[in-house]
This record gives structure tokens, C-alpha cells and sequence, in this order.
């Protein structure tokens, strides 16, 4: 075992005076472009050459080094496997691995391992947003066996998390071939490109607003309570007898749920009890595409104005065409959960892999 600062030249965190922010120029990374093994480059902000170069003449980020995220989202490490220049925000930790004597692949899954997320977890501090300290993150005590070892522990590692991230690519693109499906039919309903005809809102559905419970007052039971991010607890109770069709009023806006029993909308969320004819299949996918997130009003937390959704006129499609969609989204969904019980297998499989590896028993 060895302190994770004996076995890396540098550990520190990116800048904690923000830059000034530019529509081009050079990617400035945060916690939330690092996950587990991955970062999500789509959404980043900018800076100028210049301040590039001020803020990585100490330490500049490389392909082989480790970024490690140390605020809000904490304890998630990935290793840089691109070229293109970029800077770190203070959200993030930069850690150089001495690669004489450790890997930088054994070292990430190392620092993604139940054991130092859990360590991570009871190391934070901070009112509200917590927060990694580099200095504690020095600290963590790190197993370390031969470079050998730890090639063929990160190789196994990498083929178990390659099926995992192939089968979770697979659910996205069913995802995927459903939206293209809607659209392909249909067109976008906010446009109306097909020229369907149309009528107000709430001949499609009427919205009403869900209702309160608070923590203390629900008891374990058979019945979803609905806010505005889908299930949220379970209740002895319902509200509104199903089916229904649920999507956000306050917080999480633009996702649509169907539900067929009976429920609990919270007061988080809009529920229309009555489908006025539809396929709720159809009807998921018709609002989710209307983006009803359009009109949300408010500063701070977004509330969704359903008397302005309730003014629209949106198109409306014969039943047929609208059953002949929900049947080839159900083969599809069909294929989406076995891709689903095979994610579950995989992460099963990686997990199981990750803990015999730093027990020894995989070399």
C-alpha cells in the first residue's frame, strides 16, 4: 500500500478564479465533463489562448493523466485519452501518475473502486455543495502490485467495462430509433410540417396540477407517487385513477410518463386523467416533442404555465396511424429491455471484476 502522492509527480486541483468566458477558443473542463472512465465533451465553455497559458504553465493537463472530480459531483476518474489542448476548472483534480511504477488505467479504476468511493464519500466537507480536498486525496492509500499485475488487471477491467459502455450504447440507440420513428411519421409537432390538422390543446389533454404529500404523511404501499422526474416513493394511497399521462411542473420539465394503474401525482407535477381517445404511446411522444418546456416561467426554479400550454393548438392524427406507431415502439422497447437484463448482467460482471481485482484474486 502507498499514499497516492508517493506514486504521482503532481496532485492538484484546476484554477478557482473563473476565467473570463469566450464562444470560442480553448475547452475549459469541469466536474460534470468527467465521469467514470468517460468525459462528456458536448458541453463546455471557452477560454482565450492567453489565459490558457496562464493557467496551465505549472501544470498542463496530458493524454495519460488523470482527471478526478472533487466538487459536487465526487470521486468519478477518468483518463485523458485526446489531444486537444484544454485547461481545468477548480472542480477537478489533476493527478500525473510516476509511470514507473503505476499504470495510469490500473490507477483510474483503482480511484473508481467501491473502496475509494466510499473513502471519497466520508472525506468530503463543505456546507451544501461538498467538496474532495486535494489534500485529502494525496492521502488515499493505494495498492500497488507489480506493473505486470497491474497491466493485466487493467486489461481485464477495460474489456468488462467495454461490454458495459456497448450495451449501454445500444439502449441509446433504441432510444434513438424511436424519436427518429415519431418524427419520420409524424414530423415536429411545433411546426407542423405535415400539415396535420389541428386543435386546442385540451381536446388532446387536459393538465392539472398534482397534489400535496408531504415525507412524513406517506406510507409504504402499492401506489407511485409522480413528480416531475417520474416515481419518486410509493404510497397506501392513490390521488387519480389510471392510466394517465404525467410530466413536470416545477424542477425537471419535458419528460413524459404513462402510467396505467392508479397513482399519486405530486404537486410537482401536471396529470391528465382522461386521453380523450389517444394511444398513450402516441400521446408520450407527441408531448415530449411539443416541448410543453417551452413554457415555463420564473426565475430560479422553472414553473410550467399549463394555461399557456392550455391556449396552443397542437395537431392531431387519426388512431390508426397512431396504433401503428405504438405497435413498432413496443417491438422496439421489446429489444430494449434485453438490452436492459444484458446492461444489468455487465455492470454485474464489472462490479464483481472490480472488487476480486483489488483483492488479489485476478492475478
Amino acid at each position: 500500500m502507498r499514499k497516492l502522492n508517493d506514486i504521482c509527480n503532481v496532485i492538484t486541483c484546476g484554477v478557482a478564479k473563473r476565467p473570463e468566458y469566450y464562444d470560442d477558443g480553448i475547452p475549459f473542463l469541469s466536474s460534470k465533463n468527467v465521469k467514470s472512465d468517460r468525459f462528456l465533451l458536448n458541453d463546455y465553455k471557452y477560454v482565450s489562448k492567453e489565459d490558457f497559458l496562464s493557467l496551465t504553465k505549472n501544470n498542463k493537463p496530458e493524454k495519460g493523466d488523470i482527471l478526478y472530480t472533487r466538487v459536487g459531483s465526487f470521486g468519478e476518474a477518468a483518463v485523458i485519452d485526446f489531444d486537444f489542448d484544454f485547461a481545468i476548472f477548480v472542480s477537478l483534480t489533476l493527478i500525473k501518475p510516476k509511470n514507473d511504477i503505476v499504470l495510469s488505467r490500473y490507477l483510474m479504476h483503482y480511484l473508481n473502486s467501491p473502496k475509494i468511493k466510499h473513502l471519497a464519500k466520508n472525506s468530503t466537507s463543505g456546507v451544501g455543495v461538498q467538496n474532495l480536498n486535494v489534500k485529502v486525496v494525496r492521502e488515499f492509500p493505494i495498492q500497488l502490485p507489480p506493473l505486470d499485475q497491474q497491466k493485466k488487471i487493467a486489461t481485464i477491467l477495460d474489456a468488462a467495462d467495454a461490454y458495459r459502455q456497448k450495451t449501454k450504447a445500444l439502449i441509446e440507440k433504441y432510444d434513438e430509433l424511436t424519436q427518429s420513428l415519431f418524427l419520420e411519421l409524424f414530423g415536429d409537432p411545433v411546426r407542423n410540417p405535415k400539415d396535420w390538422n389541428e386543435v386546442i390543446f385540451t381536446e388532446v389533454l387536459v393538465l392539472r396540477r398534482g397534489f400535496d404529500l408531504p415525507r412524513q404523511d406517506r406510507i409504504k404501499g402499492e401506489y407511485p407517487i409522480m413528480a416531475s422526474n417520474g416515481i419518486l416513493d410509493w404510497h397506501n394511497e392513490f390521488k387519480v385513477e389510471g392510466p394517465g399521462i404525467v410530466t413536470g411542473r416545477s424542477g425537471t420539465l419535458g419528460k413524459v410518463h404513462y402510467i396505467e394503474g392508479d397513482y399519486w401525482p405530486l404537486n410537482t407535477a401536471l396529470y391528465s386523467q382522461k386521453l380523450n381517445g389517444n394511444n398513450p404511446i402516441y400521446l408520450i411522444y407527441l408531448i415530449r416533442n411539443f416541448r410543453v418546456e417551452r413554457f415555463s416561467r420564473g426565475a430560479g426554479v422553472p414553473t410550467l404555465n399549463r394555461n399557456l400550454v392550455h391556449a396552443e393548438t397542437i395537431m392531431t392524427v387519426p388512431i390508426e396511424l397512431q396504433n401503428q406507431f405504438a405497435d413498432r415502439v413496443q417491438a422496439i422497447e421489446a429489444q430494449k429491455a434485453q438490452a436492459k437484463a444484458s446492461l444489468a448482467q455487465a455492470e454485474d460482471l464489472f462490479n464483481s471484476l472490480l472488487q476480486r481485482a483489488f483483492k488479489g484474486e485476478l492475478v
